[in-house]
């Protein structure tokens, strides 16, 4: 087999088994990097993957193609139901493909935070069974997989900083950096492990069921190829890595492995998490100084943004959830509710949420203020006119809800598989933190001297600002010490399984406020490494 293409491959073994030491089930960021690290150290390596190119996000601006992806091709697998709070539909929340959602970044390309350590802490009624220093001693490795480059020299990169505007601070705020990586990255990293001597690469392949035996090993897993034809895959250890969402969905139409899986089965699917992003407000800057220096303090420079966090004391102390803040330049005309929801509906197409009361909400506000619409859209023609204020971003973690979870649906795709459906819910805590820390951010920017905060939720009168996720799945077969707690153990291995494992953003008990991929990147290379001591 070694030296054959991925396309020779794909199409030659169906109809006879395939050996192989590991098979990875999924290309995406945390397939590609298992497979990295298994084939250098020896392993040979299959991977299954149900899409083929890398997605490409050009798409969504040729229509008929688009269209055409969505319903016939690879996009057409990743159909589903929402209900719970608004959602977007999960065709469009996540790509197929080699490469993952990673190829559908926007302009900025992989924006990349780590976990921190507080995350690592027994907090909101979850905790990690692993420390902090046994995943952070993986972030180096990640960081070069995501093609982020680090300071030279600097021990804690990643370090909380006290934050400075001029000479004002505040004791209860900390800024936190961001690095981006290369848009396309992943999708580049997958292609050419195609060439690699002991990799296999089946693209267009979807598993849809394992085979196992009465010792609690699974002995095979069952793919199909987009032609319909089916082919079992034997190996020493398989890894899930299918995402978010797609990891649950595997293993909760696996009756079998469930199972086997005795407690932890109760928990495939559940305690689904995303990352709740909304405009907090606007600053109103105190001067044009102020302007400038908060301009300057936010702005992306060398790969790099900053954003601004509660500290750990007042997170621990006030029991918070973590949240931080962006901001970028804006005019003064919109601050008004309904310039604010004009914009909201802009930004809803073409990926939603498309859910009636929430659009219905937007149409009211915006017609309730719709006399402050034709001031700030002429505010934003005039060449003249110079932006005075910013506005601010959030991007808040939400706490682990095993209400908050995916499950199937009685409809199914081309393989067979049930579709899956999310019900997502977002609890009164991760509301009560919002308000709480944006009145925290709201009291600094005042004592600082840096002008007034307007908040753009009205949280006293059960107003809060319409939340949208970042397609950032998280929790539904999170980690645990204790079967009963979770779906993996320590090193991502299904309880109850001895050859089952799990990688992806999906394992986390907790997300933090920061983007996911460099954390799921890090977490997959210990989950090789650990998979090939145990196999070679």
């Amino acid at each position: 087999m070694p030296g054959h293409t991925s396309t020779q491959r794909g199409t030659d073994i169906y109809g006879q088994p395939l050996e192989t030491d590991v098979c990875v089930i999924g290309g995406g960021p945390a397939g590609i990097v298992v497979a990295a690290e298994l084939a250098n150290a020896g392993a040979r390596v299959t991977v299954l993957e149900a899409g083929g190119r890398p997605y490409d996000h050009r798409q969504l601006h040729n229509l008929p193609r688009s269209a055409a992806g969505h319903l016939l091709g690879a996009q057409a697998a990743t159909r589903g139901f929402t209900k719970g709070y608004p959602y977007y539909p999960l065709r469009m929340s996540r790509a197929r493909g080699v490469g993952g959602s990673t190829s559908a970044l926007k302009a900025h390309g992989l924006r990349s935070r780590p976990l921190d350590a507080i995350d690592f802490e027994d907090r909101l009624g979850a905790g990690w069974p692993i420390d902090y220093d046994v995943f952070a001693e993986h972030l180096e490795t990640a960081a070069h997989y995501c093609a982020i480059e680090l300071p030279e020299g600097n021990q804690s990169p990643w370090n909380a900083e006290l934050p400075t505007f001029g000479s004002a601070r505040s004791n209860e705020l900390r800024s936190v950096a961001f690095r981006h990586g290369t848009r396309g990255r992943f999708g580049r990293l997958g292609a050419r492990a195609a060439d690699h001597p002991l990799q296999t690469w089946l693209p267009n392949t979807t598993a849809v069921g394992f085979l196992t035996d009465a010792t609690g090993h699974v002995t095979a897993v069952e793919a199909k190829a987009r032609s319909g034809a089916s082919m079992l895959v034997e190996a020493r250890a398989f890894i899930i890595a299918t995402g978010g969402i797609d990891n649950a969905r595997l293993l909760l139409a696996a009756p079998e492995i469930l199972e086997i899986m005795g407690p932890a089965g109760n928990n495939v699917g559940r305690f689904f998490m995303e990352h709740l992003h909304y405009v907090a407000g606007h600053i109103v800057p105190s001067s044009a100084r102020v302007f400038d220096e908060m301009t300057h303090f936010f702005g992306n420079k060398d790969g790099q943004e900053r954003w601004l966090t509660t500290s750990d004391t007042v997170v621990q102390h006030d029991r918070l959830t973590r949240t931080a803040y962006s901001a970028v330049p804006t005019y003064s005309g919109s601050l008004a509710p309904s310039v604010n929801a004009l914009g909201r509906f802009a930004r809803m197409f073409p990926y939603g949420p498309f859910d009636r009361e929430l659009w219905m909400n937007e149409a009211r506000t915006v017609l309730g203020g719709a006399g402050a619409i034709p001031g700030a859209m002429a505010e934003r023609l005039r060449p003249s006119t110079a932006r005075t204020h910013l506005a601010v971003a959030a991007m808040s973690e939400q706490s682990p809800n095993p209400d908050s979870r995916i499950t199937l649906s009685t409809r199914r795709d081309r393989t067979g598989l049930p579709l899956p459906e999310l019900d997502w819910r977002i609890a009164r805590r991760d509301l009560e933190s919002m308000q709480h820390s944006g009145q925290i951010l709201g009291r600094a920017v005042v004592e600082a001297g840096l002008g007034e905060f307007v908040p753009s939720a009205d949280f006293e009168h059960g107003r809060p600002p319409p939340l949208t996720g970042g397609w950032h799945h998280m929790g539904t077969t999170r980690m645990s010490a204790e079967a009963a707690d979770g779906v993996v153990d320590q090193n991502c291995r299904v309880h109850g399984l001895e050859n089952l494992y799990v990688a992806g953003s999906s394992v986390f008990p907790t997300s933090g406020f920061a983007n996911p991929t460099l954390s799921l990147v890090a977490l997959a290379v210990r989950l090789a490494r650990h998979v090939a001591s145990e196999t070679m």
